[in-house]
């Protein structure tokens, strides 16, 4: 295990003085996966999907899900979900509905899961990356889902809103 990490952090070290041999590698592998959490505006999806979708498997998040279905309908076909930590049947039918194309349903499903008040109040987005790991860890523990734990220094503050 030891021998492997030394060869991993050697071949780091080459790649970034000689960044090209690395590419090379990888594009000769033809297997490599790459994952990747970034947030964008799904507006961007089409064409990311034009260029690359035959190789990636773009994954927008659960609240730009439904406006990229109804742009991209079946294209669409994962997206990522912090909520499935407190049960995933709403998530899993959307997404089954989704594949089916059943748009009627996707529909239905969509308004049910934003009849659930939001979790940061209205006008303090802005304050969600200060607070997410208290917010998700009070969301998962509420629902009984999964038990999350209690929250662990620094995450303990969380102002009552």
């Amino acid at each position: 295990m030891a021998k492997h990490v030394v060869r991993q952090v050697r071949q780091a070290r080459h790649e970034r003085c000689h960044p090209q041999a690395g590419l090379d590698e990888l594009d000769s592998r033809r297997q490599t996966v790459i994952t990747t959490k970034a947030t964008y505006d799904v507006k961007q999806l089409p064409d990311d999907l034009a260029v690359a979708g035959h190789q990636i498997n773009f994954m927008p998040g659960q609240n730009g899900v439904y406006p990229a279905y109804k742009s991209l309908r079946t294209r669409v076909t994962a997206f990522w979900s912090t909520s499935a930590a407190m049960g995933p049947e709403p998530l899993v039918a959307l997404m089954n509905a989704i594949h089916r194309d059943d748009e009627r349903k996707v529909d239905e499903i969509w308004e049910d899961m934003h009849r659930v008040p939001p979790m940061v109040p209205p006008g303090e987005f802005s304050h969600f990356p200060e607070y997410n790991a208290q917010v998700e860890k009070v969301r998962f523990n509420a629902a009984s889902y999964v038990n999350a734990g209690p929250s662990r220094a620094p995450y303990r503050d969380l102002p009552d809103y």
